[in-house]
């Protein structure tokens, strides 16, 4: 998905996220969205829900960080 999202990302990089479009040589041109625009958000939305699902099954980390000594050296240092 990753993969398809960077290709559709350089395609409409390069050719925009709309394009003139004639319904019939009688009628002038008017900008459409892209098909590739509408591919893209849909996969993207697609693909952010699965990297949060795969990051909700990730394990937690504790909200109070190990005691690595720094405060208590930053602490000493202050001392009188």
């Amino acid at each position: 998905m990753r993969i398809q999202l960077e290709d559709l990302e350089d395609y409409l990089a390069q050719n925009g996220w709309t394009e003139k479009f004639q319904q019939s040589k009688g009628l002038p041109p008017y900008d459409r969205a892209r098909p590739q625009g509408q591919t893209y958000n849909t996969l993207n939305a697609n693909y952010q829900k699965i990297i949060n699902k795969l990051d909700d099954m990730l394990p937690k980390a504790s909200a109070t960080p190990d005691n690595d000594g720094f405060d208590s050296f930053v602490a000493g240092r202050n001392a009188p």
